[in-house]
């Protein structure tokens, strides 16, 4: 058998396994969604129909697949169970394995173009590849995101514990796994030798540093919406995240569709907001090669100019817009 089929047929295996995995997290992240805002215990308490209460059996907990094999039907009481539940499981297993393929197998396609070329052999590189940490990185943000997105749709606020777990989680990547964060704080990309041999107080610094960038910008994205509290929260709490998976600079260039979004959802009623922000991040991350030559991805004094007044103009914009909105 040729090298070539090899390579196909593990690549091949590898994407189902992860969009697997992403199914099993997508499972858990419906229990998530649904105990925390209601202060329902997560860890402890098995699955249970939302119906009957009755515990659903292993064989009936499959992700995606238990749900087709009863037939969207709880075994104890027949009741329906709603379709979200797959629908979850089968979005999360879609993003957990198309970045595998983007980012591992495609060895960073949608990476910005000054990103190193990667052109070796991920499986061999284990524990230690740094496309492969890029992937968790991003999946890991992606997978926080779409939660506090769900808990919007579903008209709850995600509560502070699962933002700060969040945080927590995306400046531990800073920390111990530098190289999955292909974007600099203040300073122009960084060899990935000069970020393997920084310190740890280092890398501290830096996440730190992105921290109160990234919370100066969503706080000034809040800001604009703070006569819908909702939305300010909201807005608050994932451009907060996306600057610290991300880095502030994604965060700016995601602020201003976002807030434009905001103004959307009080022009016609209810909209959507959080899953749309969770699908602009996707789509940023998927076109991330395009982006990069917007002069918001850099940071010299010029283009930190130029993120400023876009700001400062949306905003304006907006207070402007805000009180048409309200009289409509």
């Amino acid at each position: 058998m040729s090298e070539f089929v090899l390579t196909f047929l593990s690549g091949t295996f590898f994407v189902f396994w992860f969009a697997a995995l992403g199914a099993c997290f997508g499972s858990f992240l419906n229990v998530v969604v649904w105990r925390m805002p209601r202060n329902k215990p997560i860890v402890f308490g098995g699955s249970h129909c939302p119906k009957c209460e009755q515990p659903i059996q292993f064989r009936d907990n499959i992700p995606i697949f238990g749900w087709i094999i009863l037939q969207g039907r709880c075994r104890n009481c027949s009741l329906p169970i709603s379709s979200r539940y797959p629908v979850v499981e089968a979005i999360t297993a879609t993003f957990f394995g198309l970045f595998f393929l983007l980012t591992v197998i495609a060895h960073g396609v949608t990476l910005p173009p000054w990103y190193p070329n990667h052109l070796g052999n991920w499986f061999i590189e284990l524990p230690g590849c740094e496309l492969l940490q890029i992937y968790f990185r991003h999946v890991t943000a992606l997978y926080f995101l779409y939660g506090i997105a769900l808990m919007d749709f579903d008209r709850k606020s995600a509560p502070w514990r699962y933002v700060i777990f969040a945080g927590l989680v995306a400046m531990s990547f800073d920390v111990f796994a530098p190289t999955s964060q292909p974007l600099p704080v203040l300073i122009n990309p960084l060899p990935q030798s000069v970020l393997k041999a920084a310190t740890l107080l280092d890398h501290l610094q830096f996440s730190t540093l992105n921290l109160a960038l990234s919370i100066l910008i969503a706080g000034i994205a809040s800001l604009a919406r703070a006569d819908q509290p909702d939305d300010d929260r909201l807005l608050f709490k994932m451009l907060t995240l996306i600057g610290l998976f991300f880095h502030w600079q994604v965060a700016a260039l995601v602020c201003l569709p976002l807030l434009v979004l905001s103004l959307l959802k009080q022009c016609i009623g209810y909209f959507p907001l959080g899953i749309s922000s969770f699908v602009a991040i996707i789509f940023y991350l998927i076109t991330w090669r395009l982006w990069d030559q917007l002069p918001l991805t850099t940071t010299n004094p010029l283009n930190i100019t130029f993120l400023l007044a876009a700001l400062s103009v949306t905003i304006a914009m907006i207070a402007f817009l805000t009180p048409n909105a309200q009289k409509t």
